[in-house]
């Protein structure tokens, strides 16, 4: 079964809990987006503290979009995260990445931008969760989906058949199923779901069309 994991990739606190309140009824996966404007140029809010405040009781996924993320590892399981993703462009010492996750028993993903060889990724590929492929510059919600990541995720998939691939960014009605078809085992969607009138039934729509 291919899970969508809604996107939080906001520029406000206020707009944070805009969509959380939007998606209150929902009790599956969300995907917390954290750009600090260095790795990429868009910069999101990401006030730890305040977050904080939110109690989020969904189970939570962080996608660390930021440069050094060894320092700033600790900083984010304070939100006790069942999922972190880090930029293999990003790393630095995988070890101490490991290490800390593993002592607070959350889940290590590793993810790459859409020009990143996935050959970069094999080295930790037993040590990992699972593998996020972006569809799309990291940074904004909304861009669209770059085709050639396909071939990409069936090509890990192929090597790699065991590992758990998350797909995330540009995905819509028109481009999901294709997608799937690559052997995706999560999909992490923003822009689709937020943009829409009713974001809950825009989520029910693409899970009754991947069904």
């Amino acid at each position: 079964m291919i899970e969508i994991i809604p996107v939080l990739n906001v520029k406000t606190f206020q707009k944070l809990q805009k969509n959380l309140d939007l998606l209150k009824k929902y009790k599956g996966w969300l995907q917390l987006d954290v750009a600090d404007g260095k790795f990429t140029a868009w910069k999101n809010f990401h006030d730890i503290a305040k977050i904080k405040l939110l109690k989020i009781k969904n189970p939570l996924e962080i996608h660390l979009m930021i440069d050094n993320p060894e320092t700033y590892i600790k900083d984010w399981l304070f939100l006790k995260p069942k999922r972190i993703i880090v930029h293999i462009e990003t790393i630095k010492d995988f070890n101490l990445l490991y290490n800390e996750t593993k002592k607070e028993g959350t889940e290590l993903g590793l993810a790459i931008c859409p020009e990143t060889s996935i050959k970069q990724l094999y080295p930790y590929i037993n040590k990992i969760s699972f593998v996020l492929i972006l569809g799309v510059t990291p940074g904004p919600s909304g861009q669209e989906f770059e085709t050639y990541v396909l071939d990409k995720i069936k090509e890990l998939k192929r090597k790699y058949p065991k590992v758990k691939l998350e797909v995330d960014g540009g995905i819509n009605l028109e481009n999901v199923k294709n997608i799937c078809e690559t052997g995706a085992d999560y999909l992490a969607v923003g822009s689709y779901i937020f943009d829409s009138p009713k974001p809950l039934e825009a989520l029910n729509i693409l899970k009754q069309t991947i069904i």
